[in-house]
């Protein structure tokens, strides 16, 4: 059965630019966090989003329903820009889980995105969610029985205030997802455009 979500990926050609390399960007901290593979399961660039919905494993009926309707989300045709600042854990140093940096962006656009997606959603037969959103972007999770490591530790309270870098959300992606021995890999199956072209502005107008 297909493992289905839906979320904001983004473009890993944000985190390539001159200098990317260097102290204080994300994929420094990328790079930093792969010494530590045997605590870690690093999250590869190409695969970093936010989900905004995960439907898990569904029959072919539910998959069907989700692809078929999947373009009648009413996603506000307006850019939603972001920031990525500071390095944190969750659910704290001791016991972590997760390794994230965090996320800022407009609230008002992402909760009306997040309000309209699970009102399509619950259209489909699936619970509303309950659990508040915290932005977020995974960057690492951490192995089964691990722990972090003095190092590790070190870092992320070095970090928790660390500017990465701002860009734009540009659509919103039903993905597939598939687990294998070295994670999951994703599969695009739908977009949506968040940022208006002109003549989607038009018609509007």
């Amino acid at each position: 059965m297909p493992r289905l979500f839906i979320a904001l990926p983004f473009d890993e050609a944000e985190f390539k630019e001159e200098g990317y390399t260097e102290p204080g960007t994300l994929q420094h901290a990328h790079t930093y966090l792969k010494k530590f593979n045997k605590e870690l399961k690093v999250v590869t660039p190409e695969n970093f989003h936010i989900t905004l919905k995960f439907f898990g494993e569904c029959n072919d009926k539910t998959a069907g329903k989700i692809m078929d309707n999947f373009q009648n989300i009413k996603a506000l045709k307006r850019k939603l820009t972001y920031s990525l600042a500071g390095v944190g854990v969750f659910p704290n140093l001791k016991k972590a889980d997760v390794i994230w940096a965090g996320l800022k962006t407009d609230e008002s656009v992402i909760t009306k995105l997040l309000n309209d997606i699970d009102f399509f959603a619950s259209d489909l037969g699936f619970k509303k969610e309950k659990r508040k959103f915290v932005p977020h972007l995974t960057l690492a999770r951490v192995r089964k029985g691990m722990s972090l490591n003095e190092s590790l530790r070190q870092y992320i309270v070095e970090n928790k205030e660390t500017f990465y870098c701002e860009s734009t959300f540009k659509n919103i992606v039903l993905f597939e997802s598939k687990l294998n021995q070295d994670g999951a890999i994703y599969t695009e199956l739908q977009s949506i455009p968040l940022i208006q072209t002109n003549q989607t502005a038009i018609e509007e107008d």
